[in-house]
C-alpha cells in the first residue's frame, strides 16, 4: 500500500515537490483498496517523508501484514527484505 498518490523511486521527490502528495482521493481509494482485502501488506519504509501519515493511513487498513519493522516500527520496505520473510500482523503501539 502506498502512502501517498504521489509515487517516486527516489524518496528526495516526494520531499522535494510541490503538489499535494496525498491528494483528496487518496484515502478513499486505499480504503476503497484495502476493504476487499483479506489483508493489506503494510510496505513504505522509514523514509522521512512518511512523516505521520503512516499512523493516519494505518487506521484505514483492513488486516494490515508486514515483512517486519524498522527500528523506526515503520514496516520493512520489500526491496530491504528476503523474498522468503514471513508476513507479521502490523500495528503502531
Amino acid at each position: 500500500m502506498n502512502l501517498f498518490s504521489f509515487r517516486s523511486t527516489d524518496p528526495r521527490a516526494l520531499r522535494a515537490t510541490s503538489i499535494d502528495v496525498v491528494g483528496e482521493l487518496t484515502d478513499a481509494a486505499i480504503v476503497a483498496a484495502s476493504s476487499d482485502a483479506r489483508v493489506t501488506l503494510a510496505a513504505w519504509g522509514a523514509d522521512k517523508a512518511v512523516g505521520t501519515r503512516s499512523a493516519a493511513v494505518l487506521k484505514l487498513l483492513r488486516n494490515p501484514v508486514c515483512a517486519g519493522v524498522t527500528k523506526n516500527g515503520e514496516p520493512r520496505h520489500p526491496l530491504y527484505v528476503a523474498q522468503s520473510t514471513p508476513f507479521v500482523p502490523y500495528s503502531v503501539e
